[in-house]
């Protein structure tokens, strides 16, 4: 499971790209399964429109080849989209972010996010880890 605080790496130079980078060549290298929520690529593509080091053919290209991936993106079906809303509310949190934590639930799997405030509040109902604590693969 992985959240769009560690793709957005894969595309912006930003603190612990390195790291995200690592994820990537595991994922390619087929050392690890990633899935998501399909709102991950909105996420994703707002995070690179906004890089000013990208042109636009350049961003285009990148939303292409994410798409590209065989990474599993999630649809949003009724009970996710319930059970979402009632961890959103208890934990007080923006129900993209509690769509992470409940389809890592679902899936019973780790959630790897670079976000700090989305990993505490995901432990406790998930498993979740730190980008800067991941290891290579």
């Amino acid at each position: 499971m992985i959240d769009a605080s560690v793709i957005a790496k894969w595309y912006n130079n930003e603190a612990l790209t390195d790291k995200a980078l690592l994820v990537l060549q595991s994922f390619i290298n087929g050392r690890i399964h990633l899935c998501a929520p399909e709102h991950l690529l909105y996420e994703v593509g707002n995070s690179i429109w906004k890089n000013k080091a990208l042109s636009t053919a350049d961003c285009m290209q990148a939303m292409n080849d994410l798409m590209e991936m065989d990474i599993e993106f999630t649809r949003l079906d009724p009970a996710m989209a319930s059970k979402a809303m009632k961890l959103a509310r208890d934990l007080s949190i923006s129900y993209y972010d509690a769509l992470y934590i409940q389809l890592s639930i679902d899936r019973h799997m780790t959630l790897l996010s670079a976000d700090v405030k989305l990993i505490s509040k995901a432990r406790g109902n998930s498993n979740a880890m730190h980008l800067k604590d991941c290891q290579e693969q």
